[in-house]
């Protein structure tokens, strides 16, 4: 069974989500592998290129997508991860979760009662979102999600093993002669 092994480590936002789902159609449509092996570690970023990422990796063309934490995986990262059905963790590395955060940079500092209740209701929303994700993919429960947003928690490998974040702690392990792409966007 051919496999594809692509090191992905860096932030999420929506130049980089197109760009990584470019260069996976790109390797699918060289090598037509049946595994598609992520070596990937990140540190979140945007929310919703977050979901569009893990909803692509789940529609992808190919029998088996892998996914190995080689650092750590952080925020909205943990939803890409989760697009993996094997998911597995090297040595040392850790998975953060917290809630969402708003950049209000650039925007009007006056707000008024109507506009602070909106952007409640926008991180409610995207804090369920990733939640359920999550909550379908492994075991971890909705409350206990919650709490790891709440109090803003990283947690080690014997922790993902337990609520089947992950299926075993490894070090990656890339065969010899094998197709390699390390996926790096300025």
């Amino acid at each position: 069974m051919p496999t594809s092994y692509i090191n992905f480590t860096g932030k999420i936002n929506e130049d980089i989500s197109n760009k990584f789902m470019a260069a996976c159609a790109a390797v699918i449509a060289t090598d037509h592998p049946d595994c598609l092996y992520f070596l990937f570690s990140s540190p979140g970023g945007d929310v919703n290129a977050g979901v569009a990422i893990y909803n692509y990796l789940r529609a992808l063309p190919v029998a088996r997508l892998v996914m190995h934490n080689t650092g750590s995986i952080d925020s909205v990262a943990n939803v890409i991860f989760h697009a993996a059905d094997e998911r597995f963790a090297a040595p040392h590395s850790t998975f953060h979760f917290h809630g969402v955060a708003m950049n209000l940079t650039g925007s009007n500092p006056n707000l008024n009662h109507s506009q602070i209740r909106e952007l409640q209701s926008q991180i409610e929303a995207l804090e369920t979102k990733i939640a359920n994700i999550l909550a379908s993919r492994c075991q971890l429960t909705i409350p206990d999600l919650q709490n790891l947003f709440l109090h803003g928690k990283s947690v080690d490998t014997a922790f993902a093993l337990q609520k089947g974040v992950i299926q075993s702690v490894s070090q990656p392990q890339i065969p010899p002669n094998t197709k390699f792409y390390s996926l790096s966007f300025a």
